[in-house]
Protein backbone atom coordinates (compact mmCIF):
# COMPACT_ATOMS: atom_id res chain seq x y z
CA UNK A 1 0.00 0.00 0.00
CA UNK A 2 1.40 3.57 -0.90
CA UNK A 3 0.17 6.38 0.88
CA UNK A 4 0.61 9.96 -0.45
CA UNK A 5 -0.83 13.63 -0.35
CA UNK A 6 -0.93 16.20 -3.21
CA UNK A 7 -1.41 19.81 -3.72
CA UNK A 8 -4.73 19.20 -5.75
CA UNK A 9 -4.36 22.96 -7.04
CA UNK A 10 -4.47 22.63 -11.46
CA UNK A 11 -1.35 22.72 -12.97
CA UNK A 12 0.42 22.31 -9.71
CA UNK A 13 4.11 19.63 -9.54
CA UNK A 14 2.06 17.12 -7.78
CA UNK A 15 -0.12 16.90 -11.22
CA UNK A 16 1.95 14.08 -12.81
CA UNK A 17 2.53 12.52 -9.23
CA UNK A 18 -0.98 11.89 -8.80
CA UNK A 19 -1.39 10.77 -12.34
CA UNK A 20 1.04 8.53 -11.99
CA UNK A 21 0.19 6.95 -8.34
CA UNK A 22 -3.27 6.56 -9.96
CA UNK A 23 -2.93 5.34 -13.33
CA UNK A 24 0.64 3.27 -13.26
CA UNK A 25 1.21 2.06 -9.54
CA UNK A 26 -2.49 1.22 -8.26
CA UNK A 27 -2.85 -0.66 -11.45
CA UNK A 28 -0.03 -2.80 -11.25
CA UNK A 29 -0.28 -5.87 -9.09
CA UNK A 30 0.61 -5.77 -5.56
CA UNK A 31 0.01 -2.19 -5.18
CA UNK A 32 -2.78 -0.11 -4.21
CA UNK A 33 -2.30 3.82 -4.28
CA UNK A 34 -4.11 5.94 -1.68
CA UNK A 35 -3.75 9.50 -2.66
CA UNK A 36 -5.13 12.28 -0.86
CA UNK A 37 -5.40 16.31 -1.64
CA UNK A 38 -4.10 18.11 0.86
CA UNK A 39 -5.57 21.53 2.23
CA UNK A 40 -4.74 25.43 2.23
CA UNK A 41 -4.11 26.64 5.31
CA UNK A 42 -4.17 30.05 6.24
CA UNK A 43 -2.22 31.68 9.53
CA UNK A 44 -0.53 34.63 10.31
CA UNK A 45 2.82 35.40 11.95
CA UNK A 46 2.64 36.05 15.25
CA UNK A 47 5.66 37.88 15.00
CA UNK A 48 5.10 40.67 12.12
CA UNK A 49 1.13 39.47 11.58
CA UNK A 50 1.61 38.94 8.01
CA UNK A 51 -0.50 36.26 6.42
CA UNK A 52 0.74 32.97 6.22
CA UNK A 53 -0.26 30.67 2.86
CA UNK A 54 1.07 27.18 3.09
CA UNK A 55 -0.46 23.24 2.33
CA UNK A 56 -1.12 20.04 5.13
CA UNK A 57 -1.90 17.34 4.65
CA UNK A 58 -5.14 15.66 5.86
CA UNK A 59 -5.94 12.18 6.19
CA UNK A 60 -2.75 10.46 5.50
CA UNK A 61 -1.64 9.18 8.76
CA UNK A 62 -5.30 8.26 10.07
CA UNK A 63 -5.57 6.30 6.72
CA UNK A 64 -2.69 4.57 7.66
CA UNK A 65 -3.29 4.20 10.96
CA UNK A 66 -7.09 2.17 10.00
CA UNK A 67 -5.39 -0.04 7.47
CA UNK A 68 -2.73 -0.90 9.94
CA UNK A 69 -5.07 -2.01 12.36
CA UNK A 70 -7.59 -3.60 10.18
CA UNK A 71 -4.92 -6.25 8.85
CA UNK A 72 -3.86 -6.71 12.34
CA UNK A 73 -7.36 -7.34 13.84
CA UNK A 74 -7.92 -9.48 10.53
CA UNK A 75 -4.53 -11.61 10.74
CA UNK A 76 -3.61 -10.28 7.12
CA UNK A 77 0.12 -10.27 8.04
CA UNK A 78 3.18 -11.39 10.64
CA UNK A 79 5.00 -8.06 10.55
CA UNK A 80 4.59 -4.57 9.17
CA UNK A 81 6.63 -2.27 7.99
CA UNK A 82 6.04 1.84 8.03
CA UNK A 83 8.58 3.44 5.91
CA UNK A 84 8.34 7.13 5.76
CA UNK A 85 9.50 10.40 3.92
Amino acid sequence: MVYASVDPTPGSKDARLKGFLHSTLGQMTGYQARVRDRRHKSDTCPHCAKAIHRMVEKGVDSSIVTDLFGGAINNSYDIALLISN
